[in-house]
């Protein structure tokens, strides 16, 4: 599970408005545990599974 986000926008003034780099932590996990989503799910997503997908090797 990843996030790709960022603020720059070309065109518009200053690069345009900043988002965030907590909308998953602050908005996404609270609100996947309280439909049910199990909080060690959520918590493999952004660390063990994350650390297994980086150090595959071809």
């Amino acid at each position: 599970m990843s996030q790709d986000t960022g603020w720059y926008t070309v065109g518009e003034p200053g690069g345009g408005t900043i988002r965030s780099y907590h909308l998953m932590f602050q908005d996404f996990f609270p609100a996947a545990a309280a439909d049910g989503v199990p909080v060690e799910w959520l918590q493999k997503c952004v660390t063990s599974h994350a650390f297994e997908a980086m150090s595959i090797r071809n």
